[in-house]
């Protein structure tokens, strides 16, 4: 037989599932930053490293969970925040596009913003 989740577990789950993912958006988002730094840009394309691509999916990917899952909890602020990233992170993935340190800068922003959600404060 199953155990019913309550509210609060519910709620507990979905802040611990989203802080990892919080925290692998920020390790990726430094780590694109760095290698923008360096001199290498990052584009998914068959010219770039399969790193970068690897990296592309996954920011897509966690930024379409909090999506989904902040929507599935009525986290509007954080749906909307997280919507934004994954279309940025589609449309760098699926089209190529480049991403400078700036646009990088702002996209950690935004992550920053989920976190300060996660906190309780406004973002």
């Amino acid at each position: 037989m199953s155990e019913i989740i309550d509210d609060q577990q519910l709620r507990n789950i979905f802040y611990k599932e989203t802080q990892i993912l919080v925290d692998e958006m920020r390790k990726d988002l430094s780590d694109l930053r760095e290698k923008q730094k360096s001199g290498n840009h990052i584009v998914s394309d068959d010219s770039q490293p399969e790193e970068h691509s690897a990296m592309l999916n996954r920011l897509f990917r966690n930024a379409h969970t909090i999506k989904s899952n902040s929507g599935i909890m009525g986290f509007e602020d954080m749906r909307q925040i997280a919507e934004s990233l994954e279309k940025i992170f589609k449309t760098a993935r699926d089209k190529g596009k480049a991403m400078n340190v700036s646009v990088i800068s702002q996209l950690s922003e935004s992550v920053e913003a989920c976190q300060r959600l996660l906190n309780g404060e406004r973002p």
